[in-house]
């Protein structure tokens, strides 16, 4: 949806909506810190680069039609 058409034209991940990142006083800045994407009739499968989000401290995809599971995190 509309929320999601901003990826596409963002280049900057910080300013897309649903998304948070960790402060820039972190040692880790512009890290992508929660993904907050719950309701948005969003169907897909959950990709393994998921996985690669290290930093990732919040997920929030309930009432959304996705499946496969939730990769852990790679070290």
């Amino acid at each position: 949806g509309l929320l999601l058409s901003s990826w596409n034209t963002s280049g900057q991940h910080c300013s897309w909506p649903g998304v948070d990142v960790c402060r820039r006083r972190s040692k880790h800045p512009d890290r992508v810190a929660a993904l907050r994407l719950a309701s948005l009739n969003l169907s897909a499968l959950i990709p393994p680069s998921l996985g690669d989000l290290f930093f990732l401290r919040e997920l929030s995809l309930s009432g959304n039609y996705l499946s496969g599971k939730i990769p852990a995190a790679e070290p």
